[in-house]
């Protein structure tokens, strides 16, 4: 029963998580930012939503880390970072080519 238990708060903890990211959206970007981000925040978090368990605590940790930026940042203009080129290098092919169309997205809506 305690696994239940435990299984339920971290579930209502990525959802805290994940409203928390969409709310600092609403506050934080412009409009095409948000609109580029809220789709790859849900579309993150639909593709992970039956990762393994080993994986779940690495992955909130860096959504985790995204908002804390986020919510630090003074305005759209003052969000984002540069990814370590380690980070970079640990992801998969798919998750480059993702990064990739995201930077194209977000450089061709820049003016």
């Amino acid at each position: 029963m305690a696994s239940a238990a435990a299984s339920a708060a971290a579930r209502a903890d990525a959802l805290h998580l994940y409203r928390r990211i969409l709310r600092l959206h609403r506050a934080k970007l412009s409009r095409e930012q948000r609109r580029l981000g809220d789709a790859y925040v849900k579309k993150e978090w639909r593709d992970h939503k039956t990762a393994a368990p080993s994986f779940v605590g690495e992955f909130l940790g860096a959504w985790r880390a995204y908002a804390s930026d986020l919510d630090l940042a003074a305005d759209h203009r003052a969000v984002g970072r540069d990814l370590p080129s380690k980070l970079v290098g640990e992801m998969s092919d798919d998750q480059r080519a993702t990064l990739a169309r995201l930077e194209r997205e977000a450089r061709g809506r820049r003016a």
